[in-house]
């Protein structure tokens, strides 16, 4: 027996009568008329307001990528620059302790020649004020080197906190999507109901149609399956209930094949119901005037 499991509106039905199906096959599409959440509108409202917040959420993801993106440019670019200005500088400083050194055999050679007494104090003192002027240069020239490294490293340290900033950002959002996703996912569940074969086998008695409202416990379809024995479901009245035990041989009669002209077929007995069988259970066999008595199900195998 194939049950939609849920209410509502045939809008799909992909078998016909007779027609092999495999197990897991969909057979009928339903559309929920209603749901624990409210009313269709109420479903189809709450299903904009998510689709809504998703696209936020998708331009917020865009909107971080370029703001990263530019970021990362930008502290790329002053990296750059401090390197370019840190090479500059070593450059100097290099230049520079090459001028100390040249300054300082100067001082040696004239503190030489004072000592010779062929220059003067004054001129030896012009040579130290040189050396002087030229190691304050140079100390200059190193203090602002370690400013620059010391600027070069905060940028890069900036860098890689942009990049665990912006992906720890990316990953949020992307969890809120995922969440959102899931979200329009369990809304369209509730829209959509969708009906499998339960197992390989033919279609056989099937009930409904496009634009037909079903119930959730409503037999719209049988599958028959392959390469198994065929089993008739009788149901008997309680008065008769009681002689018919399993492995009794039985004769049926077809009112499709008047048992006159075409005799009864034979059968047996292979279980008897222990209780009487629910009334929803019934559907269509239940005579017009209503039941007056309560029935049971009785299986008969048929050769």
């Amino acid at each position: 027996r194939v049950v939609p499991g849920s209410a509502g509106v045939l809008i799909e039905r992909n078998v016909r009568e007779g027609q092999d199906v495999q197990r897991g096959d969909v057979l009928f599409v339903l559309s929920s008329d209603r749901s624990a959440l409210g009313g269709a509108g109420y479903r189809d409202r709450l299903a904009s307001q998510v689709g809504a917040q998703k696209q936020l959420l998708e331009q917020e993801r865009q909107r971080t990528g370029r703001d990263e993106e530019s970021e990362l440019v930008q502290l790329a670019r002053r990296e750059q620059s401090l390197q370019s200005e840190l090479d500059t500088l070593s450059r100097q400083a290099e230049a520079q302790s090459q001028r100390v050194a040249q300054s300082q055999d100067a001082v040696r050679r004239y503190q030489s020649l004072h000592q010779q007494d062929y220059v003067s104090r004054d001129e030896l003192q012009v040579r130290e004020s040189e050396l002087a002027e030229q190691q304050n240069r140079l100390r200059n020239l190193q203090r602002e080197r370690l400013a620059l490294e010391r600027e070069l490293g905060a940028n890069r340290r900036d860098r890689e906190g942009s990049k665990a900033r912006y992906a720890g950002q990316r990953a949020e959002l992307e969890r809120s999507i995922l969440t959102a996703q899931q979200e329009m996912t369990q809304l369209d569940a509730l829209r959509r109901i969708v009906v499998t074969a339960p197992q390989a086998g033919r279609v056989s008695l099937v009930r409904a149609d496009v634009g037909q409202s079903v119930d959730a416990a409503e037999v719209i379809a049988h599958v028959v399956p392959q390469g198994t024995p065929l089993i008739a479901q009788l149901y008997v009245p309680s008065r008769a209930s009681g002689f018919v035990r399993a492995g009794d041989r039985v004769l049926l009669r077809y009112d499709a094949f008047p048992f006159q002209r075409f005799g009864m077929h034979e059968g047996r007995v292979i279980a008897v119901s222990s209780s009487a069988a629910p009334r929803a259970e019934l559907g269509e066999i239940a005579p017009a005037g209503g039941l007056t008595e309560s029935l049971f199900a009785v299986q008969i195998a048929l050769p």
